[in-house]
């Protein structure tokens, strides 16, 4: 199963055994490039034990779902109210330059992890 596949439904499976074959050591590196902070090196980081907030889950999956691009992804943002014709997000004016944070290594795009 592709691990994109695995985060859609939530399988924690997938998970572990990624965490188990990689080890921990770089799955906190990886999470910290995908800006996820608050992760800690425990047995059961990989299903999520540490409190990861819903805004940091989305972002971290968008760099993942964006990885044919490779690239830093959305910034995430959040809000509570917002008013009628307000423009909410542009990405030419609210993101900064991206940057390649994830290498393809020569894998195609449905190829799995």
């Amino acid at each position: 199963m592709m691990a994109i596949d695995a985060f859609k439904v939530s399988l924690n499976v997938p998970a572990v055994d990624l965490s188990l074959r990689l080890g921990r050591d770089k799955l906190l590196e990886m999470t910290q490039r995908l800006g996820v902070e608050g992760v800690k090196k425990t047995c059961s980081m990989a299903l999520g034990d540490t409190g990861i907030t819903p805004l940091q889950h989305t972002a971290a999956y968008a760099h993942v779902r964006q990885r044919r691009q490779a690239d830093a992804g959305p910034t995430p943002s959040s809000s509570s109210s917002i008013p009628r014709a307000t423009l909410i997000y542009s990405r030419e004016r609210d993101e900064a330059e991206r940057r390649q944070v994830i290498s393809r290594q020569g894998r195609r795009e449905h190829e799995p992890l």
